[in-house]
């Protein structure tokens, strides 16, 4: 990519700025839907119900930021906002029938996350108890006395349960753990839920969006194996900022709640490090959407290539399988040295090179 660090976040926020009344619009009600979503977790969190996230951050709030997502590329051709366009944007990502269904790749994000969490919680847990057993006497009574607790078979599950829940120094481990395991997670989730909003675009540009889900995926997945490492490189340029705003959002938000008189349940932890990175970041999500927008059109042309090579693996696959006659082949290796040599001519006017492909998205979407 031959633009700069400058370059890049300049024409983003110039974008930012151009649309600034409208993306302010959508930050707010992306920030309005977050605070309700983390104010029922946290509510219920008081009676023992915690861990609605796992429904509510898939099923509503994912699909307020593909909204957002959505609605900026209407508000770019002079559309005004609307709770109709928003709501549009929602539906999209929740059809089944959508080419825009899945973009997100959520499950996937979630098991990366998942996979983060688990190294730095360990290794946290086992620092914080070797640090706390060499300096805090009180630490090391709480961990003997649940030792003794459990050899103890006179002693039912529950008081043990009920000792630790009420040993500050015991739930000290978790604490600190999980808040770093969460921290690292939900950094985790949201660069992979960024990088796979990328696809909508690509779902976007292939005919006018009407490309089968599946046939656009895997363009994306095959396309951005070959820029992975100039991706990052522009990505990390233009993206740092916001790095630092959700670590001490988390941060912040996590431990505001430790320092408060109030008697909080620390399963409400997490909610509250979410809500601090909402907080700081709700904002910024139209400028990092502008930021992936610039990326994916700058390198279209390899998306569009991978779109033709995965026709040409396509083709070969049938042709040895014998799946169609030799004119079948024969009018399909044509189209695709038609859509090259289209292809080349649009890279050299600047034109979407995805148009010169058009006629075989949609015979693999068919296929699909």
């Amino acid at each position: 990519m031959e633009n700069n660090k400058e370059s890049l976040s300049k024409a983003a926020w110039g974008q930012y700025k151009k649309n600034i009344s409208s993306y302010l619009a959508l930050s707010f009600v992306l920030l309005l839907v977050g605070a309700v979503i983390l104010a029922v977790e946290i509510t219920l969190s008081f009676y023992g119900m915690s861990g609605t996230l796992i429904f509510t951050i898939p099923f509503i709030f994912i699909p307020f930021v593909f909204a957002v997502q959505y609605s900026m590329t209407h508000v770019r051709s002079g559309e005004n906002i609307s709770s109709k366009l928003i709501g549009g944007g929602w539906v999209r990502y929740m059809n089944i029938a959508s080419p825009y269904f899945g973009s997100y790749r959520v499950i996937v994000s979630f098991l990366k996350a998942l996979l983060s969490y688990m190294a730095p919680y360990f290794v946290t847990a086992m620092i914080y108890i070797a640090v706390k057993s060499a300096t805090d006497s009180s630490f090391v009574e709480a961990i003997n006395k649940v030792y003794e607790m459990l050899k103890d078979e006179s002693i039912s599950v529950t008081k043990i349960y009920e000792y630790i829940a009420s040993s500050r120094e015991i739930l000290g481990i978790y604490v600190c753990a999980s808040g770093v395991g969460y921290g690292v997670a939900s950094y985790i989730f949201i660069r992979s839920v960024f990088i796979n909003s990328a696809s909508t675009y690509i779902r976007g540009m292939m005919l006018g969006g009407r490309a089968h889900p599946r046939v656009a995926n895997a363009i994306f997945q095959y396309g951005f194996r070959s820029i992975r490492r100039e991706y990052f490189k522009e990505y990390y340029k233009a993206m740092w900022p916001l790095i630092p705003l959700l670590i001490i959002g988390f941060v912040g938000g996590y431990i505001i709640p430790c320092v408060l008189p109030v008697e909080i349940d620390i399963t409400a932890l997490p909610a509250f490090g979410f809500a601090g990175q909402l907080v700081l970041v709700a904002f910024f999500v139209p400028y990092a959407f502008e930021v992936q927008q610039i990326l994916t059109f700058t390198y279209a042309n390899n998306y569009s290539k991978a779109s033709l090579d995965l026709a040409k693996m396509n083709l070969n696959q049938l042709k040895a399988a014998q799946q169609m006659s030799e004119e079948q082949s024969k009018e399909i290796e044509d189209q695709i040295k038609q859509a090259e040599a289209k292809m080349k001519e649009a890279e050299e006017k600047g034109e979407n090179p995805f148009d010169a492909v058009d006629n075989e998205n949609e015979g693999d979407s068919s296929e699909e």
